[in-house]
């Protein structure tokens, strides 16, 4: 009898095991990934034969998703009230970059604009560290051992089982419901033509799950200096290059929640300073981050506000930075 039921629960077990990994292998619809780099070259000029109104006074915003959430409708329609002939575009990409756009800068400034905007944030200028970090403690690692020697992710590999099946059961949970919103990407705003969105942008995250997630990222990336940080070197290019056509070039800081701020070093925070101090030489003026919004229930993640209307008052204060700078050209 005794025998019977082990038998029996071995074949239950090996029965939903199997079911297990024919429903990990039901393939999956995944979001649309960043554009290729031919594709990135592509859309930029495209964009840049648009046939633009000839008295058409051009804004660009450039950034990566740090910037997407500056909505061009709602900032157009306070320009206009002041500058009817001014148009502020987001060019935002997702997963963008400095390096990215030096590539495309001169479609950019084929289009002839008034005045860029470039949002910019500490991680832009930094790196993966492949350092390992060394431990001052005489016994082994037994972290470290598990994640770098044994390396469990190869059996999952080699069964073929995700590493997050728990993440894999939703999202095919949600396609056999038919619900894949979670993975349709949309244009939030007409004049950002570049940018497209996942619905989950909108959502708002709660103070707590802020620090759960500031306390989650690990320091796997480093800031070189100034003299050796070749994203510097090929920002300080762009902005020259601007210069240099009479376009009108402004940086600014994209939002940082303070519990990002505050986990980062000293030595962090020093160098980005020195980046700073060494843009300026340039001759580009730098608007500081905001910190009021740190206060407000407004935050997607800790380096990323929502796109959804409860954040229109960065839109909001962003209009008036452009008013600002546009004191010479108003009409």
């Amino acid at each position: 009898m005794v025998n019977k039921i082990i038998f029996s629960f071995f074949i239950s077990l090996i029965f939903t095991f199997i079911i297990f990994l024919i429903i990990m292998h039901i393939p999956e619809i995944t979001p649309e990934g960043p554009p290729t780099q031919s594709e990135y070259v592509k859309m930029h000029k495209k964009f840049s034969l648009k046939d633009f109104p000839i008295n058409e006074k051009k804004i660009f915003i450039i950034g990566s998703s740090h910037t997407q959430s500056l909505n061009t409708t709602y900032i157009n329609s306070k320009i206009n009230s002041q500058c009817q002939d001014c148009k502020v575009y987001n060019l935002s990409i997702q997963s963008d970059s400095i390096n990215k756009r030096i590539d495309v800068i001169d479609y950019i400034i084929s289009a002839k604009p008034e005045i860029v905007f470039y949002g910019i944030a500490e991680s832009d200028f930094t790196q993966i560290d492949s350092k390992l970090k060394v431990s001052n403690s005489i016994l082994p690692d037994v972290k470290k051992i598990i994640s770098t020697e044994i390396n469990t992710e190869q059996y999952f590999e080699l069964l073929k089982i995700p590493t997050s099946p728990k993440d894999k059961t939703w999202n095919l949970i949600r396609q056999m419901n038919k619900d894949e919103s979670i993975h349709k990407k949309y244009r939030p705003y007409p004049d950002a033509p570049f940018l497209t969105v996942l619905k989950s942008s909108n959502q708002i995250i709660s103070d707590r799950q802020i620090q759960i997630q500031v306390s989650n990222i690990q320091g796997l990336r480093i800031l070189n200096e100034p003299e050796k940080n070749q994203t510097f070197k090929n920002l300080k290019q762009i902005i020259l290059k601007f210069q240099e056509n009479d376009i009108k070039i402004l940086l600014f800081l994209t939002p940082y929640h303070d519990y990002l701020l505050n986990s980062q070093s000293k030595e962090y925070k020093k160098t980005f300073v020195s980046i700073k101090e060494e843009l300026k030489k340039t001759g580009v003026k730098i608007y500081p981050r905001e910190t009021k919004y740190n206060k407000m229930p407004i935050w997607h993640d800790p380096s990323h506000l929502t796109m959804s209307d409860k954040n229109l008052i960065q839109s909001d204060d962003f209009s008036k930075i452009i008013l600002k700078e546009l004191d010479n050209y108003v009409v």
